[in-house]
């Protein structure tokens, strides 16, 4: 394995980590004509956080094999 690719690895699981918090705090002012406030993005928040901490994990598995070998 490549540092390269576990460097990547990372970046992807840190940018899918952030796209979950932004979904988890991003609230709506209005829905339509009413003045609610809604959280549109929040059923997106533990599908990107899952990925995202895939990637991680998956980062830092190569990297300890790669250490290791």
């Amino acid at each position: 394995m490549n540092i390269k690719i576990v460097i990547l690895f990372a970046i992807i699981g840190l940018i899918f980590c952030s796209a979950s918090i932004y979904c988890y705090s991003y609230e709506s002012r209005y829905t339509g004509l009413l003045p609610l406030i809604s959280y549109p993005l929040r059923k997106y928040t533990l599908p990107l956080a899952v990925v995202g901490v895939g990637f991680l994990v998956a980062s830092l598995i190569l990297y300890l094999r790669m250490r290791r070998v």
